[in-house]
């Protein structure tokens, strides 16, 4: 594990490096994301920034025109880069889309979220995970989308059927039978873009690394599969599209769609998966079942997004559960498709972990809004709102870090010392044991989430956000205490 990872002060080092038109505006952003950093999510800024001094400057800094949410994420990317380049071996770059709600805020350019009724961003975030060890590397990518409301899609729609009708004559019986569908793929704000625009965003990869592209079902669009195959990027995705394939001589007698042949399948390898509780079912441990096979997807005869005619080559993986027990209504069943080479069993089987690993940003998530407490601002202008949600997303990265690490097999005898600081460590075991110890990782992370208010019972589950957060919190008051008190302060 990598102190640079989790360490705050790396956080602290990337906001410094970002040029924001002034060269003190990187330290303000510093010292405020370091105030942030040792305060209770939950609160409201005011209470996080007591000193109206640090609060009125945190607004001034995040107000500025020049300090946009990407200028303030830039450096951070850059970073997370470099941790990729010096990771050797496989690195998954994880992209998801959560709402984000400020439905109580008074700002005019917030768009509809869940069910329309809500108002907030689309935050698509794409996170470097070391396929390894499952640390978090960081963001590579992070877009706040504002969906567009009916009435913009229906002024647009307009104006590009007019633009449309001036361009080509229309044909008898009128309006052009295509005309809502062409103008839905050509829209910029269409949000099936957004898993292209994450790709882009990291840039290229450099020559001799392997860096997977991994995503749900969102992103089963065959414009994304079509870009992945031509920038030779790779990608290992969750498929929800019963596509069309190509049909050889030899697969004449086979299914003709994608999950039809996938289901034909025998399964050739077999392991227990760890199921948790979701959708009113409690967690168990499922047997599943592995088969897979190489496939040519035919492009889709109506285009809903922009990209050829031509097929594309994949493997496609299927997980499922043959024997769900009594009362499991929708037995696990995972539909795979990877442009990452599959020749033998193990080589599906480490597709598979791959995908194994998404559900680390679905956690950065919970450590947003749970752990950094993102949807209680209450700034009043969408641009500080977005610079503010910049800063408590690279701190969410080491909040991530600090729980994953603490779920380790390792934890439990890696020393704590070597992934925090030693001075940490020395006052969580005087608070917790009355006497200085030398901590394991685990004894930190659970000792920490006691401090926070986890009761660490045998039926306990893990510790949840919110107590770490308020560990944590404590912990950095208790440390700067007694360093005041060493300084004779």
């Amino acid at each position: 594990m990598l102190r640079s990872v989790f360490d705050a002060q790396a956080a602290m080092q990337d906001f410094r490096q970002a040029q924001l038109g002034h060269q003190k505006r990187p330290q303000r952003l510093a010292y405020t994301a370091g105030l942030l950093a040792h305060e209770a999510a939950g609160k409201s800024l005011p209470d996080r920034l007591p000193h109206r001094a640090d609060y009125e400057a945190a607004l001034t800094l995040v107000n500025t025109p020049r300090v946009t949410h990407h200028a303030i994420l830039l450096p951070h990317y850059q970073a997370t880069r470099q941790r990729m380049l010096a990771c050797p071996g496989v690195v998954l770059n994880i992209s998801d889309t959560t709402d984000l709600d400020f439905s109580g805020l008074e700002i005019a350019c917030l768009g509809p979220i869940g069910n329309g009724f809500g108002r907030g961003f689309e935050c698509h975030n794409s996170l470097a995970l070391d396929a390894a060890t499952g640390d978090a590397l960081g963001l590579t990518s992070q877009i706040l989308h504002v969906r567009d409301t009916d009435f913009q899609i229906e002024v647009e729609r307009q104006a590009h059927a007019a633009s449309a009708a001036a361009a080509k004559p229309k044909k008898k019986g009128g309006r052009r039978s295509d005309e809502t569908t062409e103008h839905r793929r050509q829209r910029l704000s269409r949000e099936s873009r957004l898993w292209v625009q994450g790709c882009e965003a990291l840039g290229a990869v450099p020559e001799g690394k392997l860096w997977v592209d991994i995503c749900d079902r969102a992103a089963d669009t065959f414009e994304y599969l079509e870009y992945m195959a031509k920038n030779k990027r790779h990608y290992t995705i969750r498929s929800t599209q019963n596509r069309a394939l190509v049909v050889t001589q030899e697969r004449e007698q086979q299914p003709k769609l994608l999950h039809d042949l996938l289901r034909s399948l025998p399964g050739v390898m077999s392991w227990q998966v760890e199921i948790s509780a979701n959708h009113g079912q409690v967690a168990r441990t499922a047997e599943v079942q592995m088969a897979w096979c190489p496939v040519r997807i035919k492009a889709p005869v109506q285009h809903k997004g922009e990209h050829s005619d031509e097929p594309v080559d994949v493997w496609a993986v299927r997980v499922w559960e043959p024997r769900p027990p009594m009362g499991v209504k929708e037995p696990l069943e995972w539909l795979l498709l990877s442009n990452v080479a599959v020749h033998n069993d193990e080589q599906a089987r480490e597709r598979v972990r791959w995908y194994e690993r998404r559900p680390a940003v679905e956690e950065f998530h919970k450590a947003q809004k749970t752990g950094m407490g993102i949807e209680a601002l209450q700034l009043q202008s969408r641009h500080g709102l977005e610079g503010m949600i910049a800063i408590l997303s690279v701190l969410a990265v080491t909040l991530l870090n600090l729980r994953q690490m603490g779920r380790q097999e390792e934890a439990r005898s890696q020393p704590a010392a070597t992934v925090v600081e030693p001075q940490w460590v020395e006052v969580l075991s005087i608070w917790t044991y009355g006497e200085r110890r030398s901590l394991s990782v685990r004894q930190f992370y659970l000792d920490l989430a006691r401090l926070g208010g986890y009761m660490n019972r045998r039926r306990d589950a893990w510790p949840g956000w919110l107590v770490l957060w308020r560990g944590l919190t404590k912990l950095l008051h208790m440390v700067r205490y007694e360093s005041s008190r060493a300084n004779g302060q």
